[in-house]
């Protein structure tokens, strides 16, 4: 279960890290 719950925890923090920095490349762009 926790293990489930960090993978999900990482998966999660990965995409909101990716969108974040899309919206700065848009900023930029």
């Amino acid at each position: 279960l926790l293990e489930g719950l960090k993978f999900a925890w990482a998966k999660g923090y990965r995409r909101v890290e990716i969108e974040s920095d899309n919206s700065i490349l848009v900023t930029i762009i």
